[in-house]
């Protein structure tokens, strides 16, 4: 233990210099990378001690670097900001307008103490302001199982495998970025997608945006006060407001990068959403129809007798869904059971003679299956039993 008290100063004083220097996240990334962390209790020490030292350090907004602020069209701002005044981008490529020099006779925006004002020119009204910006740094840990103790459990997502765990190890530092927002004066805010609670008004709710069995996350807030953001994060998100004021916390962002975009109405924000994310080619007419699902259709007759019976009644449908649990053995095994399945192409053949579509529900892990073997030794297997799509 002697010759690892002098490392601990060493990292103490280091820390200490980091904080002051407001340079801790990149320096913390840089140690990480440095130092040989040759045996669990090395990691555990360093991810405690990193752990302390973000504990004891008031996550205060930060003033300097610089936001930067830019119009990019004359009723869509954009705002970038990081701990260490990089602007590295997020990489999600889902904005994907041309630059262009802008005037704007819609929007004012003012930078006053630390705070961004984004004002409607033509009123004066303050419609939205940016009172804070923060960034914390955040251990990274790698979870180790036991394989021998993998067992499997009904849960809410139904039977999935569960294991021991051994150990948990620090790989690394990532950094939280969070954006604090005043918007007194808002009665509503709509938005983050397609989400299982009761409510649409955001206005003193909190919402988790992340993936979820019954969530569709869409990072866009739009108020009928004349207002929308997009954040550009790429991460899990998680929203907050007290009902005057609300943050967004971007878990694991390289910077924080959103768009204001000012709308009179609600299409006038859809219409910036469209300019920044680019054109969406239509998707097919049937995929406007009714799509029929449930948990869950068991067979090929099921299925068939379920939608003849929509068309004996002339209740419009254009699609029918057969959802998981159709396979033959294991989970996810991207295979129809022959005995409740005898035929998957008379099944097909069967919807599109009563003029319908047919979509199969198709699970990204495969486990206890020939598939999941045949995967595994090309290669394919990701972590967590998922296999690698775009390979």
């Amino acid at each position: 233990m002697k010759n690892k008290v002098p490392l601990i100063l060493v990292f103490c004083l280091f820390f200490l210099w980091a904080i002051s220097s407001n340079l801790l996240p990149t320096m913390i990334r840089q140690l990480m990378k440095t130092c040989e962390l040759n045996t669990f209790d090395m990691k555990r020490m360093y991810s405690i001690l990193a752990t302390v030292v973000i504990s004891t350090i008031a996550t205060a907004q930060v003033s300097s670097p610089k936001v930067n602020v830019e119009f990019v069209s004359p009723k869509i701002v954009r705002v970038q900001w990081s701990a260490d005044g990089a602007l590295p981008g997020n990489d999600t490529g889902v904005c994907v307008y041309e630059k262009q020099q802008v005037k704007s006779e819609e929007i004012i925006v003012k930078t006053e103490g630390g705070c961004i004002y984004f004002i409607d020119r033509k009123t004066g009204k303050t419609l939205l302001k940016d009172i804070a910006r923060e960034a914390q740094p955040v251990v990274q840990e790698r979870i180790v199982y036991d394989d021998a103790t993998a067992h499997m459990e009904e849960t809410a997502n139904g039977k999935v495998t569960v294991k021991d765990i051994v150990r948990r190890d620090t790989i690394g530092l990532s950094t939280r970025y969070i954006s604090r927002f005043s918007c007194e004066g808002t009665k509503a805010l709509y938005g983050l997608g397609a989400h299982m609670e009761d409510y649409m008004n955001l206005l003193g709710k909190t919402l988790w945006l992340t993936q979820h069995n019954l969530k569709a996350t869409v990072p866009i807030l739009l108020s009928p006060q004349g207002y929308g953001l997009i954040f550009d994060a790429g991460c899990a998100m998680k929203y907050s407001s007290d009902g005057k004021s609300f943050t967004m916390q971007m878990e694991a962002a390289k910077q924080i990068d959103y768009y204001f975009i000012k709308g009179d109405r609600m299409e006038d924000i859809v219409e910036g959403y469209r300019y920044l994310t680019g054109k969406v080619q239509l998707l097919p007419l049937y995929a406007f129809g009714y799509i029929q699902s449930k948990e869950r259709y068991v067979s090929s007759d099921d299925l068939i007798g379920t939608l003849r019976e929509y068309r004996r009644r002339h209740v419009p449908i254009d699609m029918i869904v057969q959802d998981w649990n159709y396979w033959p053995e294991g989970w996810g095994y991207m295979k129809m059971n022959r005995k409740h399945y005898p035929d998957p192409k008379a099944l097909a053949d069967s919807i599109h003679a009563m003029n319908a579509k047919l979509m199969v529900s198709i699970w990204p892990n495969p486990q206890y299956c020939p598939e999941e073997k045949d995967f595994r030794e090309r290669g394919f297997m990701l972590e967590h039993s998922v296999y690698d799509a775009f390979n």
